[in-house]
């Protein structure tokens, strides 16, 4: 009973608090003026989004790839506590300094980016403590409550003075951080990796996965030179973006609250070696092989980012701002890539805010990329000719990262993969509990379902083979079984 408390309290402070991330970050990111500055002899726009971006590429890019110590201290709670109260001073000084120079704009930015790198990676590494069936609909809930925040601002149905409260929502994020930090104290730590993939196909796979991500926040940075000018609203069309993108959260939350990924009848045919066996080859147990939710969820995502890139000028035609598709489809995005780098963690057994650190710079870097592109395109081009090879040249970054880099085939295969993942954990869980077993024992069951041995078991528990051996016979006593394959059997039979 304590577990489920503890479970559903998580799920409600993980909701809440990223909505308040998202809220801030949209808010920041997307809303206010389109501010120039000058760099030379070159008059240069989006200042107040270029800055920004590039200082969250070097936190998360910080948090992806510095030693474990190091990565230990930028997300421990006195460093992110200090990120959130300098998210809201850059905030607040956004909010009341209004228009400024290029130094201030760099400012500003520092006081924004940086801190909201680090908190979006602990934002990861808070989300990967919940199994991905869970994980993704909290994040799907809590970005479309962010941006309908974003939306009631955004349309001015609030009295002007509201727009100041989104600036301490930095502090509503934080504080629902750490009272998850809290509450995961007391549950179980995340294990080691179930599948270990080939090292030289998955680094393949993960260079080909970030240049695909790195291609789809390029066509979004040139979009978004596409249709402001400095002096005007950053996102003329952020009222029927944010619309769109609630309107994506509810399609895509159907989708889990309906058939998804599931697991096969009792009486369908099994896997050879059954579910324990589909875990060491890294093939998800699910009926016919479907999609499940995310891959649909990428699916959805990927039709608005392309749709608004590729129809933009039909789709302004008819009344349709094509941008406002293709930055929902973005925010989509965004979501979407929240899933993946969970699934990833959860697939690696490592922390979630490493992939969380890796992919998000590579897509802020992309879309900073994007920002300065664009920019050329306005310098060396005029009229109508700009904006047609800015929307050509994003429609084919997205084209191709969606066809060619990372498919949604990639992307059903691994959240299958992490749906597998998650009803081994399950069925450990639940096999420790009728059991009876001590914690200690919970914690040998999964590495002997797993086929490790009683030497790597001792090695990786730092405790001695005899110790072991004595856990998995007091083991198989509570089970009813006599060695490892009557265990693997009696798991199987309770998968």
């Amino acid at each position: 009973m304590i577990q489920g408390l503890s479970d559903a309290r998580r799920a409600r402070f993980a909701i809440l608090g990223f909505a308040s991330f998202q809220a801030c970050v949209i808010s920041l990111l997307y809303m206010g003026s389109n501010c120039s500055f000058s760099l030379g002899n070159l008059e240069l726009e989006r200042g107040e989004l270029l800055f920004p971006l590039l200082f969250m590429v070097c936190t998360l890019a910080a948090c992806a790839f510095a030693p474990n110590s190091v990565r230990a201290r930028l997300l421990s709670s006195p460093v992110i506590i200090a990120s959130s109260l300098l998210m809201v001073a850059g905030s607040l000084a956004e909010e009341l300094l209004g228009t400024h120079d290029g130094t201030l704009l760099a400012l500003e930015g520092l006081l924004v980016g940086a801190p909201s790198g680090l908190v979006f990676a602990a934002w990861g590494r808070a989300l990967g403590g919940f199994e991905i069936e869970q994980s993704v609909p909290c994040a799907l809930i809590g970005s479309a409550l962010g941006a309908a925040v974003c939306f009631l601002l955004g349309s001015k149905a609030l009295p002007s003075e509201a727009e100041l409260f989104i600036c301490f929502l930095p502090l509503a994020s934080l504080a629902f951080l750490l009272a998850l930090q809290r509450i995961g104290a007391t549950l179980p730590k995340p294990k080691d990796a179930a599948i270990k993939p080939d090292e030289s196909k998955k680094n393949r796979f993960t260079r080909r996965l970030l240049l695909g991500t790195l291609l789809f926040g390029l066509a979004t940075g040139i979009m978004q030179t596409y249709g402001s000018d400095p002096g005007m609203d950053a996102t003329p069309t952020l009222p029927v973006t944010l619309v769109l993108f609630i309107l994506f959260c509810l399609a895509a939350l159907q989708l889990f609250g309906g058939e998804g990924a599931k697991p096969a009848p009792k009486d369908a045919p099994r896997p050879e070696g059954g579910m324990l066996a589909a875990i060491s080859r890294g093939v998800a147990f699910v009926q016919g092989g479907d999609a499940g939710p995310l891959g649909g969820t990428y699916r959805l995502s990927g039709l608005l980012l392309m749709g608004g890139f590729l129809f933009v000028e039909v789709l302004g035609d008819i009344g349709v701002p094509g941008e406002a598709v293709a930055m929902s489809g973005f925010l989509a995005l965004i979501v979407v890539m929240v899933s993946l780098f969970l699934v990833m963690g959860k697939i690696d057994g490592g922390d979630a805010a490493v992939t969380f650190g890796r992919g998000f710079a590579a897509l802020i870097l992309g879309e900073f990329m994007g920002l300065v592109v664009g920019n050329f395109f306005d310098i060396a081009f005029f009229g109508s000719a700009a904006s047609h090879l800015m929307c050509a040249l994003a429609g084919l970054c997205a084209l191709i990262a969606y066809l060619y880099l990372f498919t949604e085939r990639d992307f059903s295969a691994l959240s299958q993969v992490a749906i597998t993942l998650d009803r081994f954990d399950a069925t450990c869980r639940k096999i420790s509990k009728q059991a009876g077993l001590s914690p200690r024992e919970a914690e040998v069951l999964p590495l002997a379902l797993k086929g490790r041995t009683g030497e790597r078991i001792a090695s990786e528990l730092c405790i001695s083979k005899s110790t072991v051996d004595t856990h998995l016979r007091r083991i198989y006593a509570k089970c009813g079984v006599h060695n490892r394959q009557e265990l693997i059997d009696f798991a199987e039979s309770h998968s």
